[in-house]
C-alpha cells in the first residue's frame, strides 16, 4: 500500500465533501418538494368548495356598466375607459 502524498490527501478530502454536499443538497431538495407537494393539495382541496366568482354590481343598468368591487385600482381605469365610449355612443 503506498502512503498518500498531502496533495492527494487534499484531493480526495475535496472529492468526498463535495459528494456529501451533493447528496445533502438532494436530500433537501427532495424533503421540501414532499413538503410543498402536500401543501398545494391538502390547500387546494380545502379551499376547492369556497371558490366563488368575484362579486359585481351593475351600477348603470342603462348601459350595462359593470364594477369589480375586489378592484379599486383597475376600476378607475375601467370606468374611464367605460365613460369615453358611453360619450363616444351618445354623440
Amino acid at each position: 500500500m503506498t502512503a498518500l502524498t498531502l496533495e492527494d490527501r487534499i484531493r480526495f478530502d475535496a472529492a468526498q465533501n463535495e459528494e456529501m454536499g451533493a447528496s445533502t443538497l438532494n436530500v433537501i431538495s427532495s424533503v421540501t418538494g414532499l413538503i410543498a407537494f402536500f401543501a398545494i393539495i391538502i390547500f387546494g382541496f380545502s379551499n376547492q368548495s369556497s371558490t366563488k366568482p368575484l362579486p359585481i354590481h351593475i351600477s348603470n343598468p342603462d348601459f350595462a356598466y359593470v364594477e369589480r368591487v375586489h378592484a379599486p385600482v383597475a376600476l378607475s381605469a375601467t370606468e374611464e375607459a367605460l365613460n369615453l365610449v358611453i360619450e363616444a355612443m351618445n354623440d
